[in-house]
This record gives C-alpha cells, sequence and structure tokens, in this order.
C-alpha cells in the first residue's frame, strides 16, 4: 500500500477523529510533517471549508466541520480511495464475485478510526482472503458473503435496507437473478413475502 501524502495524512486526522479538537502540535506529531507543511495543508483545508479553526478558552483548536456541504462528499471519497489503495478493490475486481456492496458507516460520512468496513457479498469466496487488506487498511473487514440467491433469503429486512443504501462496487442485485436454476420470478416472490418489497428494484 503507497505512503498517504502528507495532505491525506492531515486529512486522515480530522476524518478518523471527527470529535476531536487538535492543536497544531498535536497534527504536527500525529502526522509526522513539518510545520510549513502543516501550515499549508491547513489553510487549504480551511479555503476549502473542510476545517475550522476558531479562537475558544483561550486555545486555538482546528477541528473538521461537519456542517461544511463539502464534508459528506469528501469523506466518502477519502474512504473509497483507501480502499483503492490498499489493493482490495482490484482484488474483488478479480474474484469470481457477483455482487460486491460496500454498507454501513464506511460507505457513509459517519466512520471513524474505529469502524469497520462491511461488505455485502454474492458470490464463492473465502473470508481469509481479506486479511491482508485488513492489516494494510487497519480495519476489520466484516463479511456478509452469500453463495447464490436463495441463500440471500436468509437476511433479515434490516440487514437487507442497509445493504441497498450501501455503494455498488461490482455488479447489481438483479444480475445475480440468472443464476438461479429454475424459476428467478418465484425466488423474488418469495423474498418480497418474507421483506415486505422487492430487494432487486428492477422487478
Amino acid at each position: 500500500m503507497p505512503l498517504p501524502s502528507k495532505q491525506d495524512r492531515v486529512k486522515d486526522l480530522f476524518f478518523s477523529y471527527p470529535q476531536k479538537k487538535w492543536s497544531f502540535g498535536e497534527i504536527l506529531k500525529e502526522a509526522g510533517i513539518s510545520r510549513p507543511n502543516a501550515a499549508k495543508w491547513l489553510s487549504r483545508l480551511e479555503k476549502r471549508k473542510l476545517v475550522s479553526h476558531i479562537k475558544e478558552k483561550g486555545e486555538f483548536p482546528y477541528f473538521i466541520a461537519r456542517e461544511s456541504a463539502e464534508y459528506e462528499n469528501e469523506k466518502r471519497a477519502f474512504a473509497l480511495e483507501k480502499l483503492y489503495a490498499s489493493g482490495l478493490l482490484s482484488f474483488i475486481y478479480k474474484e469470481k464475485v457477483d455482487v460486491c456492496v460496500l454498507f454501513g458507516s464506511y460507505s457513509r460520512s459517519d466512520w471513524n478510526a474505529f469502524s469497520d468496513v462491511d461488505l455485502f457479498i454474492l458470490g464463492n469466496i473465502q473470508k481469509h482472503r481479506f486479511f491482508p487488506y485488513e492489516q494494510k487498511l487497519g480495519r476489520e473487514i466484516h463479511l456478509f458473503i452469500y453463495r447464490n440467491v436463495p441463500e440471500l433469503m436468509k437476511i433479515n429486512k434490516g440487514l437487507w435496507h442497509n445493504i441497498l443504501e450501501g455503494y455498488f462496487l461490482m455488479g447489481r442485485l438483479s444480475d445475480a437473478t440468472q443464476h438461479i436454476p429454475h424459476n428467478p420470478q418465484k425466488t423474488l416472490r418469495a423474498m418480497r413475502k418474507r421483506l415486505g418489497y422487492y430487494p432487486v428494484k428492477e422487478y
């Protein structure tokens, strides 16, 4: 996994610890960069309204500007860039996976330093093969692996909702119906009866 840029090291601090207010000295220490570089990147993040720098109670901390219109999109994109840099996305694309969905906090803007990576996978893949990417990311990868569409009927309604709100890294759920050997429509109707709605929006 390539080393993060100086800018990314600074951004990672704010995204990973969104509740924390950082002193300039703490940023220097944790990001491992020089004072001029820290000042440059903090100034740029302020201009983009991703970071605020407001004097309060005798202190002058930096903190993430979560009210910013750019914050959510920037943080989502940053998470995807980290997944790409780890090699995880390339690994998934090379495997025989029909559908892969990133969901949960890491697909949104509310992840932090302690969040895991939730992946829904429709396909035949072994969990242990994801271990190297957990090491690179420094995060647990929480896998929800299903080998075929009938197995999807075991998923409860709440989990389905979370998956469908996620980010499709590969395929669509409707693509998977071609792998049902007999009657895909019957299976989907059964899933609708269980969940209260079709999990595949095209039907």
